[in-house]
């Protein structure tokens, strides 16, 4: 057994040769000990392939890689020509990066290994000289002169520090960062208290609500309505973001001949949907899995009616519990009260947001503002309330989240989410009107799960009996994010 030990200045020897030359395979061999084979992430854009559109072309994106230590770069979009498609049966075109170390080569470069009609995927040559990997497989359809995106399947794997487990991420933020939120039980108690004492460490903990969410996966499937998840078989890592579906707000009351000190009130707000974040490794999935998206409560329909509650979210054993409905005014009760359904709950989850509480309708301003609590579902604003005295107005619509502090107007819908990770805004309460004929609905709660729709507006005045009220809004759809590393 030989001790090996490297680098070192190099001295010249009495004979004047070099005492210590080091050929390129052991620099090789010391970054092959750092980092594993693969694409490097969230560089430029990691390599990735897509198709030509008009021609028998595929295109490789900017990137950088590791192959077995050594380095590979591609500094701008590099078309790669496929062999005509057979006349009557697909095949399976593979696009690798070839590590070639013949004396003749010594390069990385990409190539097209051309498949067999018929068959599948070619296999990657891994010899000592020459080794092969997978950027994409791409399918030839029969007959089809030209290749699209959509006929192209990334088949990327992305290089890692060697220096902690396989399924790490890399990525933008800090690794002891990711590590401390996410598997702070895989860590030592003095890399614990290192973390802790490091203020720009923390920094980026505290600040970002998923530290995970900022690392560039494999993969990302947005489900929207009831399907079976199949898991994806190259996944390492898995992330499931559920949503819960946002509850109705309730409908407002009306003025008929109650006494003058009565107030008339809207309807409360719906509750949002349950927001539950789950990263586990692969292995803990089933290969199948039921994927049940909660469906919106509807908004109460008739006068004082409540809403309903959104349905639960659910992918196999988890669940997002939806929103609970707003509540109506009880018919003939002197100032009541309309209270605006709580948030979903999904207790006993490996991280979980109950969602936010829907707006009553007896504010200051005739309705609270139900707020999510970061990611899950805000609360529909609650219904406008008047007093025959002193005629208040009606209620604002839930904010999105506690950061971004979005919310509706008075009776309008609650914004769809722009952000993959953030809810939508919550519905407008319904707005009440001195007449007895033209109060609003309330706003329908915006996509996902935002937290449910607003409370639905009184509409009375004195000396107006039997007048019109507002019906509540529509607690928005649930949803699942699948992200896998």
């Amino acid at each position: 057994m030989a001790e090996i030990s490297r680098f070192f200045d190099t001295e010249l020897t009495a004979e004047g040769e070099l005492d210590r030359v080091y050929p390129v395979k052991d620099h090789a061999e010391y970054f092959d000990t750092l980092v594993t084979t693969g694409v490097w992430a969230d560089i430029a854009d990691s390599l990735e392939v897509t198709g030509h559109g008009s021609q028998m072309k595929t295109i490789v994106a900017t990137g950088k890689a590791f192959v077995k230590g050594y380095y590979y770069e591609n500094d701008a979009p590099l078309e790669l020509t496929h062999e005509l498609p057979d006349t009557s049966q697909d095949r399976i075109d593979l696009i690798v990066l070839r590590l070639d170390l013949n004396k003749e080569n010594r390069y990385i470069k990409a190539f097209v290994i051309t498949g067999t009609p018929g068959m599948g995927s070619p296999e990657l040559v891994l010899t000592p000289d020459v080794y092969e990997i997978a950027l994409a497989e791409v399918l030839i359809i029969a007959g089809k002169s030209f290749i699209e995106t959509s006929e192209v399947t990334d088949a990327r794997e992305y290089s890692t520090y060697r220096t902690k487990p396989a399924w790490y991420p890399e990525g933008q933020v800090p690794m002891d960062a990711w590590m401390y939120v996410h598997f702070k039980e895989q860590l030592t108690a003095q890399e614990i208290i290192d973390i802790e004492a490091n203020p720009s460490l923390m920094d980026v903990i505290n600040s970002s609500f998923i530290v995970g969410s900022l690392y560039k996966p494999k993969g990302v499937l947005d489900i929207t309505s009831s399907t079976t998840w199949t898991k994806p078989e190259n996944a390492k890592m898995i992330q499931v973001l559920m949503w819960g579906g946002g509850g109705g707000g309730a409908a407002g009351d009306r003025y008929t001949s109650y006494a003058t000190s009565r107030y008339i009130t809207g309807g409360g707000g719906g509750g949002g949907g349950a927001f539950i974040d789950i990263l586990l490794p692969a292995s803990a999935f089933e290969k199948n899995l039921p994927a049940i998206i909660g469906a919106g409560g509807m908004g109460g329909q008739t006068i004082r009616a409540n809403g309903n509650v959104g349905g639960d979210t659910r992918l196999g054993p988890y669940v997002a519990k939806g929103g609970v409905r707003g509540n109506g005014q009880s018919s003939g009760t002197s100032n009541q009260i309309a209270i605006g359904g709580a948030g979903g709950e999904s207790l006993n989850m490996p991280i979980y947001w109950s969602g936010g509480k829907g707006g009553n309708s007896n504010s200051a301003l005739g309705g609270e503002s139900g707020i999510g609590l970061i990611q899950s579902g805000c609360g529909g604003g609650g219904g406008g309330t008047i007093e025959l005295t002193s005629k208040k107005l009606p209620g604002l619509g839930g904010v999105s989240n506690i950061s971004e502090m979005i919310s509706a107007g008075y009776s309008e819908n609650g914004l769809p989410s722009t952000n993959p990770f953030l809810p939508g805004g919550g519905g407008g309460g319904g707005k009440s009107t001195t007449n007895g004929n033209n109060a609003e609905n309330g706003g329908h709660g915006g996509f996902p799960s935002a937290g449910g729709g607003g409370g639905g507006a009184s509409g009375n005045t004195e000396g107006v009996t039997n007048g019109d009220f507002g019906v509540g809004g529509n607690g928005a759809n649930g949803k699942i994010t699948i992200r896998w590393w």
